[in-house]
C-alpha cells in the first residue's frame, strides 16, 4: 500500500513538471513568435528580456549585424556591431534566456539577461568600444581588457565562436 502511494506521488511529480516546461515552453515560443522583431524576415535572432537583442542580417550584405532595442530609446536601436560573424546563445533550466554571446568585427560579446550586462572583449578592429559605454549605465556595460578576466566558460565559448568564424 505505502509503496502504491509513492508511486502515485512521483508520477505527480513528473507530471507537474512536464506540465511546467509545456507552459513555460509555450509561453517563450508566443513571446518570441509574435514579437514585432519576428515578423521582420531580416531578424535571425533575438535574445534578452523584451528580446532586446537581435541580430539582424540586411539583404545584401554578407554578415548579420548585433543590435541593442534599449527600451529607453523606444523605437530606436544601437548597433553594437556591424558585422557579426558568429553566435550562441544559452537558456536556463527555466526555459528563460540565460547568456548571449557574439563574435564579431568589433570583438566578443557576453550579454546576460537577468541582470541585463554586456561584457564586451575588444577586437583589434575595434574603435567604438568606448563610444558604446555612454549608452548604459555603469553596471550594465564592461570593457574586458584581457582573456584572463574572461571565466573559464567564456574563454570557452570564445574559443569555439572564434574557431567557428573562420
Amino acid at each position: 500500500m505505502k509503496n502504491y502511494k509513492i508511486q502515485k506521488v512521483i508520477k505527480r511529480i513528473i507530471l507537474g513538471i512536464l506540465v511546467f516546461y509545456l507552459i513555460a515552453g509555450s509561453i517563450r515560443f508566443g513571446k518570441i513568435l509574435f514579437s514585432p522583431e519576428m515578423l521582420d524576415s531580416w531578424t535571425v535572432a533575438m535574445f534578452g528580456p523584451d528580446n532586446r537583442i537581435n541580430v539582424y542580417h540586411r539583404e545584401g550584405f554578407e554578415y548579420p549585424e548585433l543590435q541593442d532595442h534599449m527600451p529607453a530609446l523606444k523605437n530606436k536601436f544601437i548597433v553594437l556591431d556591424r558585422t557579426v560573424y558568429s553566435y550562441k546563445s544559452t537558456i536556463d533550466g527555466f526555459l528563460r534566456d540565460e547568456v548571449f554571446y557574439a563574435y564579431g568585427e568589433c570583438g566578443f560579446y557576453m550579454i546576460y539577461a537577468y541582470p541585463f550586462k554586456i561584457r564586451l572583449y575588444p577586437g583589434e578592429r575595434c574603435s567604438e568600444a568606448e563610444k558604446l559605454e555612454k549608452f548604459y549605465k555603469q553596471d550594465e556595460f564592461q570593457i574586458v581588457l584581457s582573456q584572463e578576466e574572461l571565466t573559464p566558460e567564456e574563454r570557452r565559448v570564445y574559443t569555439e565562436l572564434r574557431k567557428n568564424s573562420r
